[in-house]
């Protein structure tokens, strides 16, 4: 089963890892009904899903949501996923690449992890779509200047800046293939009302972050311009209003952003902008997956003509009556049919595949999403 690479591209504790678990949710809740099940591909990935959900579930019950409290991603985890329509040898493999956002910068990388970081940047340059999620409670409660000097190095926007142009520059080395940069803020509860909020500083953020990322999005359109980049705002939870923010100077002399969030009564998780994400994520999955099983069936529907073409071909009076003898013919056909099989059930592969993919690729984007 062929994986289609989803590179995480962001700094410690910016929800990485809950931004995963997310669009698996959605995309389980857009696929329902559907015939189709999106499925962790392995124990590893069943038990981190569940660990994070276990976190969030506990911070609701407990009435608060404190992001900072979330254990963060310690070791790269590969998130394994399978997209299955019901169909013997059609499920979609999809990988995500979650790593310790402290290797982004050199100095939170220790000798021994240099290789690990390495392999990392190499999966990221060869995902086909990369997700880079910002907090954006720290892009909007970030006043004093001593603070707001703070943000290159919390968000990491130089390093994120050049994996980025790296993924560009690969992905225009493939204009053959899709290539999809989605900048998707967290945690946006408290600056959207379409959702429960209070209050709407939508048109505030945006102007935030063209400020802080603009110097990404223009690095990756100069070295890719025919990839796709939108901005994708989400919410965690949506069922969360923040009561506190504050930048807390620490025993060591560094400055931390802490926010805390009260539950809302309801309790109820509404994931506004996800399905836009999801929605993304599946049209580069039908046009890369179109391509690959299309090229699958040219091949097959080759070889089964020519296998078809073989057993047809007359080989001399004599050595055709050998052939029918010896069962050699027979042989031949049943080959030809074996392949001609083969060929149609690639076929339908590819249909099917297309038809699950394009319930969620034909939706249209929400409002909340802006091209870039």
């Amino acid at each position: 089963m062929t994986a289609f690479k989803i590179g995480l591209l962001g700094p410690s504790r910016v929800g990485k890892t809950s931004l995963v678990t997310a669009l698996i949710s959605e995309g389980q809740q857009l696929l329902a009904g559907s015939g189709v099940a999106m499925l962790p591909d392995g124990r590893a990935t069943e038990d981190k899903i569940a660990d994070n959900w276990e976190q969030l579930q506990g911070d609701l019950l407990a009435g608060e949501f404190t992001p900072g409290n979330l254990r963060g991603t310690m070791e790269p985890f590969y998130f394994r996923l399978a997209l299955d329509p019901g169909v013997p040898g059609a499920r979609i493999g999809i990988e995500l690449l979650d790593f310790p956002g402290g290797w982004l910068a050199g100095r939170g990388r220790s000798a021994h992890s240099e290789s690990d970081w390495d392999a990392c940047r190499s999966f990221i340059t060869r995902s086909t779509a990369l997700l880079v999620p910002i907090d954006a409670a720290l892009l909007m409660e970030t006043y004093e200047k001593q603070h707001v000097k703070l943000l290159p190095k919390h968000l990491t926007t130089t390093q994120v800046e050049s994996v980025a142009r790296e993924w560009a520059i690969e992905r225009n080395r493939r204009p053959h293939e899709p290539a999809l940069i989605a900048f998707a803020p967290v945690k946006c509860e408290a600056y959207f009302n379409d959702n429960g909020g209070l209050r709407n500083k939508s048109h505030l953020l945006r102007q935030k972050f063209d400020e802080v990322y603009g110097g990404v999005v223009a690095a990756v359109r100069a070295e890719a311009p025919h990839a796709q980049l939108l901005y994708t705002p989400v919410d965690t939870l949506g069922c969360v209003e923040m009561v506190k923010s504050d930048w807390v100077l620490n025993e060591a002399g560094d400055w931390t952003f802490d926010a805390k969030y009260r539950v809302r009564r309801d309790r109820k998780i509404s994931r506004m902008g996800v399905d836009d994400l999801m929605t993304a994520v599946s049209q580069q999955l039908i046009q890369g997956k179109r391509t690959m099983t299309a090229d699958e069936s040219a091949d097959l529907i080759q070889r089964a003509q020519q296998a078809q073409d073989l057993a047809d071909r007359s080989e001399g009076f004599f050595r055709d009556v050998l052939m029918w003898l010896n069962r050699e013919r027979q042989a031949r056909r049943e080959a030809a049919g074996r392949q001609d099989r083969e060929a149609q059930e690639a076929v339908r592969r590819l249909q099917s595949l297309d038809t699950v993919l394009e319930k969620i690729a034909t939706r249209k984007f929400g409002p909340r999403v802006q091209r870039l």
